[in-house]
């Protein structure tokens, strides 16, 4: 007799297959009802904070607890089981995270190939613009 995965792990590895280094868009949300007045743009490259003044404009401030941090590491790679059988080519990330303090209330992220180009951190800071403000 054949022993059979009951359906919801098998659908919960599944879904973990699929969602790992994919080309869609991840969201984590946990503001709640709690949303910043204005944001720290926490990161030095040039390139960087002039994408996030242009989208999230007057909501740019230095004297506050919110801080956006861009997290883009070189090198990174996808590891999901089911990226390399079907042989894709994603090999990166960027992700923003919205931080109060010391937490993170807030991440998106999205997997690509090659070095991150503006256009994908655009995408990001206008789906951020739309969740927070």
């Amino acid at each position: 007799m054949r022993k059979v995965v009951p359906a919801p792990l098998w659908l919960l590895l599944a879904a973990f297959f699929i969602a790992s280094c994919s080309n869609g868009i991840y969201k984590e949300n946990r503001l709640g009802k709690t949303k910043p007045e204005c944001l720290f743009i926490d990161d030095e490259r040039e390139w960087v904070q002039k994408i996030a003044k242009k989208i999230v404009k007057n909501r740019i401030c230095k004297d506050t607890q919110w801080r956006l941090v861009v997290i883009s590491p070189k090198g990174s790679s996808c590891s999901s089981v089911l990226v390399k059988s079907t042989g894709s080519d994603i090999d990166s990330y960027v992700r923003i995270e919205l931080r109060r303090g010391d937490m993170t209330l807030y991440k998106i992220q999205k997997d690509f190939k090659g070095d991150m180009a503006p256009e994908v951190l655009k995408e990001l800071m206008s789906a951020l613009k739309e969740d927070i403000f």
